[in-house]
């Protein structure tokens, strides 16, 4: 059941192809002893999206077909990706024979079978390539997935369950960027699985101890993949992790491991800074004044987001999570602090409470000033008229009787 991998590393030799092309990999999965089912896609510049199926014939010559005529540039990317992610997916060992995927899933007898966490993922590309992405579909995935790591973690089979969620975080699409002329969006197919991946990251938390313990390399390869996603991470953790995180010696030993890697710094420019590894820390060690400089951090990309992308309402929800435990008045701290008006288009006075909003006024005003006074100097012009545009339009939509 082996792939021909020296058919696929003699083409790559042969065609060195290492650029990033438009179309993004969705889903694929074995279909035969020699053949891989692939789906592309891309998002137009109206939010529409297009897919391209791509078969991929691997014997002593690769042979490829497409669903759609593209140009020769994008096929090359597209195919070399897909080989780099066959190479990957050969490097795990799995049990489940590809002819026997859609039995497996109408299956009602799946406890009799124990699979290895690739198998899982391949299931997943299966039923991802074969009904589409939809909560129906990621659903039907979870029926499969969650009973078979709980009797694993049930089972203390510590290593296999610690791998099946590495896998799976590193098989779900949520770092992918779709840019317009106009508008900037953010995929979401991630959405659909945050509830159970709450469940999931919730579970780990509370047995960290016991999995450090018994598979340290596999535990620390789950939050270091938090920290190199700290958005999504955020999304999984916000509402529960303060009440998990209890020091222990294993604990202690694995923010070590972290320490070595990332820094807990005040200087966001440090090159090793990572915003999880801040906030986890902070917690851990119940530092309450890192913890708060964390949150400015982590409200300021809730800020950059906004203003950036057209759907940022996840984003904005955790952002009020954490205004509403630790404050509003972090807003004034961070506008103090950085003299970005535009917070306030993410974050809206109207939704501030009432005893704010005139501290909030206050400050408008004096940025007029300040941002006018900066208008002398050409290189600042552009940046200072268009904060006091903002400014200008915040007062009069939130201000109105005393702006006039």
């Amino acid at each position: 059941m082996t792939i021909n991998k020296e058919t696929i590393e003699r083409y790559q030799q042969e065609h060195p192809h290492k650029k990033k092309g438009k179309y993004k990999f969705k889903c694929a999965y074995r279909s035969n002893e020699s053949e891989f089912k692939c789906i592309y896609y891309i998002i137009d510049d109206t939010l529409r999206t297009a897919e391209i199926f791509v078969d991929i014939n691997i014997t002593d010559e690769i042979d490829v077909k497409f669903s759609e005529k593209i140009s020769q540039d994008e096929k090359d990317c597209i195919i070399d990706n897909i080989l780099d992610l066959i190479l990957l997916r050969e490097q795990y060992p799995s049990l489940l024979h590809y002819s026997l995927y859609s039995q497996y899933i109408e299956s009602s007898d799946r406890e009799t079978f124990s699979l290895l966490p690739m198998d899982y993922m391949d299931i997943l590309g299966y039923i991802k390539y074969h009904q589409g992405i939809s909560q129906k579909t990621i659903d039907l995935f979870y029926d499969i997935f969650m009973p078979a790591i709980n009797r694993l973690k049930d089972d203390k089979k510590y290593k296999n369950y610690l791998a099946s969620i590495v896998l799976l975080f590193n098989t779900i699409n949520y770092t992918y960027e779709w840019n317009s002329s106009h508008t900037n969006y953010l995929d979401s197919e991630y959405q659909y699985h945050l509830y159970y991946l709450r469940v999931i990251l919730k579970d780990f938390y509370s047995l960290i101890d016991d999995f450090y313990e018994a598979a340290s390399d596999e535990t620390f390869m789950i939050i270091e993949n938090l920290c190199l996603n700290p958005r999504f991470a955020l999304f999984i953790m916000v509402d529960y992790i303060k009440n998990l995180l209890k020091p222990s010696e294993n604990q202690d030993a694995l923010y070590q491991m972290l320490k070595n890697k990332y820094h807990f710094s005040d200087d966001k420019e440090d090159k090793n800074y990572n915003l999880i590894y801040a906030y986890l820390s902070a917690i851990y060690r119940q530092n309450h004044e890192k913890y708060r400089i964390t949150v400015k951090e982590i409200l300021r990309e809730v800020i950059k987001v906004g203003i950036t992308y057209v759907n940022y309402d996840l984003d904005l929800a955790l952002g009020n999570a954490f205004l509403k435990s630790e404050g509003h008045e972090l807003l004034i701290d961070i506008f103090e602090e950085d003299y970005n008006t535009f917070l306030f288009n993410v974050f809206t006075i109207e939704s501030l409470p009432e005893e704010l909003k005139n501290e909030v006024r206050e400050k408008l005003c004096q940025a007029v000033v300040f941002f006018a006074g900066r208008m002398d100097n050409e290189k600042f012009r552009m940046s200072s008229l268009e904060q006091i545009t903002n400014i200008n339009r915040l007062l009069l939509d939130n201000y109105r009787g005393w702006y006039q």
